[in-house]
């Protein structure tokens, strides 16, 4: 909403007031079907089209006249395609109102879909087919085709969407194909189809000739052995089980499925077991059966014993020793360090060895080369603490701005580790300053810091310590600079005429900052209403120049006599402001014939008003000029009459308030 215009004439007391504005709301938004256009609130009425509207999609502009609102939907010729779009309005009021906004907008999603099949699970049966569609849009027809091996099934489903998805089935169809469903708009050929596929395993039978070889237990501590069993006639694309049993019992874990396309799989069968039965089965239907018997295995080596070598600073690793004893002479052993083979040996006596780890947990196993895991020891788990690294800071000040203002710091700590603590301490003159110590994790991405509302021109030392070795420390050490000065503000009045009532008015200004516009202003009343009598702009170009550097003076001419004013200086950005109250007096008047009796005339009346921009006001000038007389002595005489009168109704002004 607009706000009020107060605008001040110098010297004369008149103020300007403009009108709130009517509201103008505009609405432009594009979907991928269509333009909407909603302008409300404009100037005009039903009858009056004195407000102008260039709709332009894809190139081809449509103009409308329309009074204080427009409602209309452009739908796109395609929806599959991108249209490009501009809405223009000129008003018939204020051009401030005007619009012009254009876009893209994007084509519609083409419809997806996904196709699933039952499975069928005996001789002779079929697979119903289900197809599921998103990404439709309600209330717009579809068409939907199945295909079977690339050629259309039946007739085409044409449905209408009651939402964004849906599904359709076709029952009972031939197992052993391949299905495809397409589906487009039914209404809108340009939009792309889309299709989907799914394969539908045959039924099973004619499974035949099942048989089994199994590699009988030759290390030591092997719990299993592999049987491998092979049938002929699998059905391509079922999945097909193997499951050892014994006494119509199944043998935990000793379970595999065969992978696609092959006729065998291995399944892990128990050592020292005899009777074992494997049943082939698909779709819980049994295909083939085998019987064989395992022998038992030798030991298996002890566990290893581990140990850790103590953390040293900055280290790149850390040192795992393994240890091994009762291990088979001859035997070619691997060292399996968290699932990797880390060494490979011949046995002869005891094993020791030391590795190089990074921090974490760590597991060891000795495993029977031959044997592979089934003749493995036991795992053994031990943890590598995260030693300590020195850590590194960069930060980067943040200067003050402006008078009275504040630095900050910020930037990064790098180099920590990760799962180590770290204490951050920023510290001025020895000692910590306020919320500055903070417990902070190790982090690969580094750490950020940041401190705000510091004392500009303080030297400031950010420390860095891990919190279990002081050794591991880093630290720096910034200055912030000075904040920059205020504009210094004084006044005083000159040339004072007696004819005109009025006097000059001399505005010093110092400290001020460069490359700055500035805006002198002054204004008289008091600090519930200020009337701006005058205003003038200055600029700084810069300190080389002297214009930021020296001061500068400001006159204003004309001024009213017998009256309080005050001088207030501001910069544009707001960064700077301050200000200064004088009284101008009238000609020939000093401070003892302004100076109600009692009051003490050396000190005169300074008024009570808080100083602009948080500035320091000025005591107030008297300004005493007497004009001396080269003319009559009638001329004389009136003059001092004049000022007599003058002076004895300030002092009833003065008693009265």
């Amino acid at each position: 909403m607009a706000g009020l215009v107060v605008v001040g004439l110098a010297a004369s007391g008149i103020a300007l007031v403009g009108a709130s504005a009517e509201a103008h709301t505009p609405n432009v938004s594009a979907s991928c079907s269509a333009l909407t256009v909603d302008l409300k609130s404009y100037a005009g009425s039903k009858t009056n089209d004195n407000n102008k509207l260039v709709v332009t999609i894809d190139g081809v502009a449509q103009n409308t006249a329309f009074g204080n609102s427009f409602y209309k939907v452009y739908s796109f010729a395609s929806n599959s395609k991108a249209h490009t779009w501009r809405v223009q309005v000129t008003v018939s009021d204020d051009q401030k109102w005007n619009l012009d906004k254009s876009g893209t907008a994007q084509p519609c999603a083409t419809p997806t879909v996904k196709v699933s099949a039952t499975e069928c699970t005996v001789t002779g049966g079929s697979s119903d087919l289900t197809a599921s569609f998103a990404g439709l849009t309600s209330g717009r027809s579809y068409t939907a085709q199945l295909q079977k091996n690339g050629d259309a099934s039946g007739a085409p489903q044409v449905f209408t969407a009651g939402a964004t998805t849906a599904t359709l089935t076709w029952a009972k169809q031939a197992a052993g194909a391949t299905y495809n469903v397409l589906v487009y708009e039914t209404d809108n050929n340009d939009v792309q189809a889309t299709s989907a596929d799914v394969t539908v395993i045959g039924c099973p039978g004619g499974e035949s000739d099942a048989r089994v070889s199994v590699e009988q237990c030759v290390a030591p501590g092997q719990g299993t052995v592999p049987a491998t069993v092979t049938i002929d006639g699998l059905v391509p694309g079922r999945t097909y089980i193997a499951q050892a049993s014994v006494n119509g019992q199944n043998i935990a874990g000793a379970v595999a499925t065969f992978p696609a396309g092959s006729s065998s799989v291995t399944v892990p069968v128990p050592v020292d077991t005899k009777d074992i039965t494997i049943t082939v089965s698909t779709g819980g239907v049994s295909v083939g059966t085998v019987k064989l018997d395992t022998e038992s295995c030798p030991i298996i080596p002890a566990a290893p014993v581990v140990s850790i070598a103590p953390c040293t600073l900055d280290a790149p690793s850390g040192k795992l020793t393994v240890q091994s004893t009762g291990l088979v002479d001859g035997r070619v052993y691997e060292v399996r360090l968290d699932g990797g083979v880390a060494d490979t040996f011949t046995a002869s006596g005891d094993y020791s060895t030391t590795f190089p780890v990074a921090a974490g947990t760590h597991t060891v196993k000795i495993v029977d080369q031959v044997a592979g895991d089934a003749a493995s020891s036991p795992q053994v788990s031990i943890d590598q603490p995260v030693c300590a690294v020195t850590p590194k800071i960069a930060v980067t000040p943040t200067e003050c701005v402006a008078p009275d203002g504040q630095g900050s710091l910020g930037g990064t700590i790098t180099g920590t580790a990760v799962g180590r603590s770290y204490t951050v301490t920023l510290s001025s003159n020895g000692k910590p300053v306020t919320n500055g110590t903070s417990t902070v994790q190790g982090s690969v991405a580094g750490i950020p810091v940041g401190y705000d509302d510091l004392k500009a021109g303080e030297t400031y030392t950010l420390t860095v310590v891990d919190s279990d070795d002081s050794d591991a420390t880093a630290t720096t050490e910034v200055t912030l600079a000075d904040c920059p000065k205020n504009v210094d503000v004084s006044a005083i009045a000159a040339g004072c005429s007696a004819t005109d009532k009025t006097s000059d008015l001399e505005v010093t200004l110092s400290d001020l900052a460069p490359e700055k516009e500035w805006t002198v202003t002054v204004a008289t009343g008091s600090d519930d209403a200020w009337t701006v009598v005058a205003e003038k702009q200055i600029s700084t170009v810069g300190a080389g120049d002297g214009s930021g550097s020296e001061p500068q003076v400001v006159t204003f001419d004309g001024v009213k006599n017998d009256a309080d004013y005050r001088v207030i200086v501001k910069d544009a950005d707001g960064v700077f402001e301050n200000s200064a109250d004088v009284t101008v007096k009238d000609c020939g008047v000093s401070d003892e014939e302004t100076t109600p009796p009692g009051d003490n005339p050396s000190t005169p009346p300074t008024p009570t008003r808080p100083q602009a921009g948080g500035g320091t006001g000025l005591a107030a000038t008297g300004v005493d000029v007497l004009v001396p007389g080269l003319a009559a002595l009638l001329v004389l005489q009136l003059g001092i009459a004049l000022l007599a009168v003058g002076a004895i109704r300030r002092r009833k002004a003065r008693q009265q308030g």
